[in-house]
């Protein structure tokens, strides 16, 4: 992937947070060149200090769909007393070698 850095005022970043927010398609010409951009393709990410800036709730959603059922084999019980054993380790007294 190649990056293009833009300033947050420039015009630039302007017009791709406008079409961002409007949802209508922004259409880049570059000599005989065009590349028509969709909201769908538009992904816009916010700061890097941001937690939520890359969050697509339909992306979550799709993957909890995803994953719904995927455990529907796994012996609960089983998995409840693995857990509990665990749990009652005292990994302060076990070496780490």
């Amino acid at each position: 992937m190649m990056t293009i850095r833009a300033a947050k005022d420039s015009v630039i970043a302007k017009v791709l947070r406008d079409a961002h927010a409007s949802g209508a398609p922004l259409r880049i010409e570059v000599g005989t060149a065009r590349v028509i951009v969709t909201r769908k393709s538009l992904h816009v990410v916010g700061d890097e200090d941001d937690i939520w800036a890359d969050y697509d709730p339909e992306r979550a959603m799709a993957g909890i769909e995803a994953a719904a059922g995927s455990w529907s084999d796994v012996d609960t019980d089983a998995l409840r007393g693995d857990l509990r054993e665990q749990l009652g380790q005292n990994s302060a007294d076990r070496s780490s070698g």
